[in-house]
């Protein structure tokens, strides 16, 4: 399989087959993995991220797809009885033809022997061994895997890093979780909890409920509404028959004024 070299920080080079759809990773410290059914618009997706590294920990560590570490492939020990010079050769054959007969001939089977033994014993096959990852990574691991677990859709999940801190957005009402470099869990928009590891899991259901309470507080602190001050009352007629004979009155002592 062709490899392409990348830049990246985890990553050295990629390749893919899209017969066998296998995603081949070389990582920097030189072991190479092979992932198995990668569809092929996911290593396009991978060959175009700006981040090369953070798109395989979101979508091909987090999707948990099959992996086996590939093996250096091995000299064959049948072909060193081929790697031997001319002049071993001629001794090997000058000393065979001193031996006696029935000496030459059992020093033939036990080569042929030696040699059949060689060619058939197999070195044990290692076992694979999981990349290397930063506490950082293993944390956003098991993070998505308690997500998953919960059954919680990570269709929207983004990872975005700042430099220092890799912020996990599950969907946007979620609260951010936020992992350091060291494995450590904060979620911002929380004001206290028991468990960071908890509250990440647990977080929009949190979230909910805090908004709630502020709601209510602010809702008890508000001021009460002014009182509406009463509509006049509907005057009578023996009032309006008063309030007529004043005005007559007024108006009679102003002209006689």
């Amino acid at each position: 399989m062709k490899l392409q070299q990348v830049k990246s920080d985890n990553l050295a080079a990629i390749g893919y087959d899209r017969v066998s759809q296998t995603l081949r990773i070389r990582f920097q410290q030189g072991s190479s993995y092979d992932y198995r059914a990668v569809p092929a618009s996911v290593y396009k997706a991978l060959m175009a991220a700006e981040s090369k590294g953070q798109f395989f920990q979101q979508e091909i560590v987090a999707k948990m797809y099959r992996y086996e570490k590939v093996q250096k492939s091995e000299v064959n020990p049948a072909k060193e009885s081929h790697m031997k010079n001319n002049q071993q050769k001629q001794a090997e054959a000058r000393k065979a033809a001193a031996q006696p007969a029935a000496q030459q001939r059992d020093t033939i089977e036990a080569t042929s022997a030696k040699a059949a033994a060689q060619v058939t014993k197999q070195e044990p096959t290692p076992a694979p061994v999981t990349p290397a990852v930063s506490k950082q990574d293993a944390t956003i691991t098991r993070l998505l895997e308690g997500w998953k677990s919960k059954g919680v859709d990570l269709s929207r999940l983004s990872v975005k890093d700042d430099g220092k801190y890799r912020l996990l957005h599950v969907t946007p009402e979620w609260p951010t979780v936020q992992v350091g470099a060291s494995g450590g869990i904060v979620v911002l928009e929380l004001k206290s909890y028991p468990d960071a590891f908890t509250a990440s899991m647990e977080g929009l259901e949190r979230y909910k409920k805090q908004l709630a309470r502020n709601e209510k507080k602010l809702a008890a602190n508000a001021p009460a509404p002014a009182a509406q001050p009463a509509p006049p009352k509907a005057e009578t007629p023996t009032q309006k028959k008063k309030r007529q004979d004043a005005v007559v009155e007024k108006q009679l002592e102003t002209a006689s004024a």
